[in-house]
């Protein structure tokens, strides 16, 4: 049975302290159990450390999903020390807070009454902004509940209000809003949201004027409302940029927004910066639920987020495991080790009362046929890969044109601004690396960045996670444009070889990488320059 948990912590302060109800109970039922009181004592530690870390966090140099125009300090490593060991005693402070002798018998009742193997919604019921903006999930508590994640709790939800059912479908109707784009990239988004949805159809606006909004929340009925774009928070209030010019507060569309809820929308997904204003919006419209970044997010997060997301919860894993399977994804990818703090940014806000939306089962007639379409599919590929290998190959896209080696393998995964991979075949069973050349786009975060800035940012980068190595930039030309380049041996593979150019165009870093076993790099390396000699940067 899945269980509910509800921690809803009263008003306080951070000298004195929260006190603390919990109750527990069972997916679909009224709440069973309701525990005497506890108390979170003072911490002046959480509070300070979340500060810092988000002080430096904030000054990262990542492209975010801000307002468009603001400007970010350019790359320190002092400022990422500062944020990686902020982060570190923000989780020590967070958790001997939450172990503390007062708090200790709720934890107490949660241990003997939860079961490791079930599914775990645990909700924290508060209106204290800052205790809505902590990272609850990196209690340890959590390391042995596989199956459980944190949830923030509509603050105006009633406890003992009876569970509502959602309705199911035969398909979801997504209404997918991709607005001002400025130094991001919400194509991969867009991408995701068109290949990777069985059981869904989706309704793209792009850039849209106020008027094609509020057309489509009063005049069609939606069950998922989709943002990729600049918004921010201010005096806690959302606000999204919908276009170039325009920008919203989001009760500025509430009588759309709460015509399209009555109609049975059932989650808002915002995969832009600083989103809790927005979440605090819509709860006060009775969403049932909404996805929000707490902070400022990275672009490269926003889509590795939405990527594995889309993945597991169309695939039927349940809502708020769907979250937490994404950002352990983005952990595993080693996300932490250049954004620290880049895996707490996705939450989860719900009502306790509306059972989690769930992602329709495709009929059975359906997977039949894309069954019999996928083996069909399966050898149209085989064929076209087939007469590659026969043919010259030109590449085309993003304003990159190039041409490749006949034989080698076109791949792409957009998640990290990747444009392409091109990739020797396997050479035989011995063949334990792919030699391969990756193109790389990243917006940067002013037009006055040159490539000695940029070249100066991208060698730290380098030094710091990549190679033991001492680099240096050499100069080169690429494109008729003024280029440099490293070579270097991978930190985490000696065996591994790579050769790195960049340039900087159109306001952003166009990076080739090419990346060999050691004994081949000088094998393929021919054909690697009469790439770069083919390359044209539009």
């Amino acid at each position: 049975m899945s269980k509910i948990v509800i921690l809803e912590i009263a008003e306080g302060n951070w000298e004195q302290g929260f006190p603390v109800r919990l109750r527990i109970g069972t997916e679909g039922e009224r709440f069973l159990a309701d525990f005497p009181p506890g108390q979170l004592p003072g911490s002046a530690d959480v509070l300070q450390f979340y500060q810092l870390w988000q002080s430096s966090y904030r000054q990262l140099p990542s492209p975010l999903r801000l307002e468009a125009s603001k400007n970010q300090v350019t790359n320190s490593s002092e400022i990422l020390d500062q944020c990686r060991e902020a982060a570190q005693k923000l989780e020590e402070s967070l958790n001997d807070w939450l172990n503390s002798e007062t708090f200790r018998p709720l934890k107490e009742r949660l241990l003997h009454n939860l079961n490791r193997s079930e599914s775990v919604r645990v909700f924290i019921q508060t209106n204290n902004v800052e205790l809505r903006r902590l990272p609850w999930h990196l209690w340890d508590l959590f390391r042995s509940y596989k199956q459980a994640e944190v949830i923030l709790a509509a603050p105006l939800f009633d406890p003992d209000q009876p569970p509502i059912l959602n309705s199911s479908k035969k398909e979801l109707k997504i209404l997918a809003i991709l607005g001002d784009s400025r130094g991001i990239n919400v194509d991969a988004d867009r991408q995701f949201l068109e290949k990777k949805l069985p059981g869904a159809k989706v309704n793209f606006l792009v850039k849209p004027k106020r008027q094609e909004i509020t057309d489509q929340l009063w005049e069609q009925a939606w069950d998922i409302l989709f943002f990729a774009g600049h918004s921010l928070t201010q005096e806690q209030k959302g606000k999204i940029f919908i276009n170039e010019t325009e920008s919203l507060g989001l009760l500025e569309l509430k009588n759309g927004l709460s015509k399209s809820i009555n109609r049975g929308l059932k989650l808002a997904i915002f995969n832009s910066c600083d989103g809790l204003g927005i979440a605090q919006a819509l709860e006060e419209l009775y969403i049932p639920q909404v996805i929000v970044m707490r902070e400022p997010v990275p672009d490269g997060v926003a889509q590795g987020f939405l990527k594995y997301f889309l993945r597991s919860f169309s695939q039927g894993e349940p809502l708020h495991l769907a979250i937490r399977t994404a950002k352990e994804r983005l952990e595993d990818e080693g996300l932490e080790e250049y954004i620290p703090g880049g895996t707490w940014l996705p939450i989860l806000c719900q009502n306790p009362a509306v059972m989690p939306l769930v992602w329709p089962k495709a009929p059975l007639k359906s997977l039949v046929s894309l069954g019999i379409a996928g083996v069909f599919l399966l050898g149209v590929i085989g064929v076209a890969v087939g007469q590659q290998f026969n043919q010259a190959l030109p590449f085309s896209e993003q304003g990159i044109e190039l041409k490749y080696p006949k034989s080698w393998q076109l791949k792409k995964d957009p998640v990290l601004g990747e444009v392409a991979r091109f990739v020797v075949p396997v050479e035989g069973s011995s063949d334990g690396f792919q030699e391969n050349v990756r193109i790389t786009i990243e917006p940067l975060p002013s037009s006055m960045v040159s490539l000695e800035d940029y070249s100066q940012d991208i060698v730290q980068r380098i030094s710091q996670f990549l190679t033991n190595d001492p680099i240096s930039a050499i100069k080169t030309q690429v494109a008729g444009l003024e280029a440099d380049q490293v070579v270097y041996y991978n930190k985490d593979n000696l065996k591994l070889k790579t050769k790195q150019i960049w340039m900087v165009k159109n306001n952003q870093a166009y990076i080739i990488t090419y990346t060999a076993d050691i004994e081949q790099f000088e094998q393929f390396e021919q054909q690697v320059e009469k790439m770069m000699r083919s390359l044209k940067i539009n």
